[in-house]
């Protein structure tokens, strides 16, 4: 049996239907004993060899963007959990300002197979003013319903439903799932809502968010190998320069003062400026 095909089969037993986790052992990379947890690889060339990324490469404004993000599960057990992969590129110096109401973002998940039943794929867009809102704010729109719907239910490394979306905050932290999604710096750290004293009249969750152009969102599932890394492929489209590509695991964990919490965001730049 594959290591994918076992992926698969593991989520069935966790209460998945037997549909594709999108994760497989990070064998296609090479050696395995120098992978790390939360590394990215990319493919160096079509249907070559991978290399760790560390900077941004031309070939990334040629053709779409191959990458391999690493697990290597801290405990004896796997775990199954989503992955937020949130892209964009920052504004040039020689385009206009848009306003969030001109912007669209892409919200992209595959097919799958989710606690609360399968879903199936999704691939639309809404507006840059809807999607901050929703995840910085938590403030609604006539677009609501189509970011609800992008959102899943998911089990991590505990056997119960959690939602991407869910606004209940960490117990070390105030951190949430919905916040994760923002582009915000602020908003990771420090949750959406008025769960953060002061947002209404602090300067500090001002985001110049009229840098970005291109963003783009994708979920995507995964369920950990035990005691072997495991890789999550992720195909990105062509760049343009300013690329940038930020990833977070919901399910992810940093050890800190004794304890562990959930980690942090990560980002690599993908094309100069």
């Amino acid at each position: 049996m594959s290591h994918l095909r076992q992926l698969v089969a593991v989520a069935g037993l966790l209460g998945f239907a037997a549909q594709p986790v999108y994760a497989e052992d990070c064998g296609f990379l090479g050696n395995q004993s120098y992978l790390q947890d939360r590394q990215v690889y990319y493919e160096v060339t079509p249907n070559g060899p991978w290399e760790l990324l560390t900077q941004p490469r031309d070939s990334f404004s040629e053709r779409p963007v191959k990458l391999a993000y690493v697990f290597r599960e801290t405990f004896s057990e796997g775990h199954s959990g989503v992955l937020i992969i949130k892209a964009g590129r920052n504004r040039q110096s020689n385009e206009p300002v848009r306003s969030s109401r001109d912007k669209k973002i892409v919200l992209f998940r595959d097919r799958g197979s989710y606690c609360k039943g399968g879903k199936s794929p999704i691939n639309v867009d809404v507006t840059a003013r809807s999607y901050d809102d929703y995840h910085d704010r938590g403030l609604g729109d006539s677009e609501s319903s189509t970011i609800d719907s992008f959102h899943v239910g998911y089990r991590g490394r505990k056997p119960y439903c959690r939602q991407t979306n869910e606004r209940r905050t960490d117990t070390a932290d105030p951190r949430s799932n919905r916040g994760q999604f923002s582009y915000n710096s602020q908003v990771l750290l420090g949750g959406t809502y008025s769960q953060v004293a002061g947002w209404w009249s602090s300067s500090a969750y001002a985001e110049p968010y009229e840098r970005y152009e291109d963003r783009r969102v994708e979920i995507k599932q995964y369920e950990t190998l035990p005691q072997q890394p495991t890789c999550v492929r992720i195909t990105l489209p062509t760049q343009k320069p300013g690329g940038f590509v930020r990833i977070n695991d919901l399910e992810g964990l940093e050890f800190y003062q004794r304890d562990y919490i959930r980690s942090f965001e990560k980002e690599w730049n993908l094309t100069l400026q």
